[in-house]
């Protein structure tokens, strides 16, 4: 049976997308797009280029969840000094896939609600969310690349239930695969440029795809974030070149694959997972079908919160 991950409505420039829209070349520009990349590419080079500060309390917050016996009074207290998590945190906990008949009102309920695992997974994405994806007069790009990444991340936790690899890992390493996409679009928006085209911005696309692999594993080194999360950056296109961290990266390549087809196509068969997934091993394939529609399901929460 297919599984269909229920999307919001499409933007403006989404639907331009999906309907094919191709912005025509004028003279005008002609070159211009080669002088942007080769900017953006020295600006890499060079290192300058800033990137979002992540807040103090993920690390204390994540710190502490991964313990799971944390005392609730403790963690809600922590979540109390970032109001927008906080809030984020009450919505998902009283969204359709985890709220009962009586609202949950406070943080202790929410957090007690949902569980210390599913908190700690809601933290990671939305403390990165709020600081990376977001750039002015590119949001429908980012939205996609957001969209994007939640998915893999879920999708490469399950995929590691069903193999027995790291799933926390997994995740985080899924959310961030290609956290150079949105800050090589922060980078557009803080050089002055103007961009001389209109959506789906595909020239732009190709240079951000072109050049995302460097950025990523430059922001992994200035944020001293694991090797796993720095290889899956930087090799997920090509695992068998991540050394000791091969396994782990292919699980993320797949993961993201697979996370490509459901934005595509809305829906995720079991011959596409099969054809990405290239196992033989027939308990894995079922272990991680079954898995599949509670995993979509919470992607799809938790995307959904993050919109404005």
């Amino acid at each position: 049976m297919a599984l269909l991950l229920k999307r919001a409505s499409p933007s403006t420039d989404m639907k331009e997308m999906d309907s094919g829209h191709k912005p025509t070349s004028e003279p005008a520009v002609s070159g211009y797009y080669e002088t942007l990349e080769k900017a953006m590419s020295e600006r890499l080079e060079k290192g300058d280029f800033q990137l979002p500060i992540l807040p103090v309390i993920a690390a204390k917050l994540i710190g502490k969840l991964s313990h799971g016996n944390e005392d609730l009074d403790a963690i809600a207290e922590l979540m109390q000094g970032d109001q927008t998590l906080a809030g984020h945190v009450l919505r998902f906990a009283n969204s359709v896939l985890y709220g009962g008949h009586i609202p949950a009102e406070t943080l202790q309920e929410a957090i007690g609600r949902v569980g210390f695992n599913v908190i700690g997974e809601l933290a990671t994405v939305l403390t990165f969310g709020n600081n990376i994806f977001r750039s002015k007069g590119l949001q429908s790009l980012m939205d996609d690349i957001q969209e994007h990444a939640v998915l893999t991340a879920f999708l490469a936790r399950d995929l590691g239930k069903a193999t027995s690899g790291p799933s926390d890992q997994l995740f985080l390493c899924g959310l961030l695969h290609t956290v150079g996409k949105p800050i090589l679009l922060q980078l557009v928006t803080t050089m002055g440029v103007m961009i001389p085209m209109r959506p789906p911005y595909d020239e732009l696309r190709d240079i951000v795809e072109r050049l995302h692999h460097r950025a990523g594993s430059i922001a992994c080194d200035r944020w001293n974030l694991p090797a796993t999360v720095k290889a899956s950056c930087t090799h997920y296109n090509d695992p068998a070149q991540a050394g000791e961290q091969a396994d782990l990266v292919r699980d993320v390549s797949q993961a993201s694959r697979l996370a490509s087809i459901v934005q595509q196509a809305g829906t995720l068969e079991p011959a596409d997972v099969e054809a990405v997934l290239k196992t033989e091993d027939p308990q894995v394939l079922s272990q991680f079908n079954a898995l599949l529609e509670p995993c979509l399901n919470e992607a799809n929460s938790l995307i959904a919160i993050m919109q404005p």
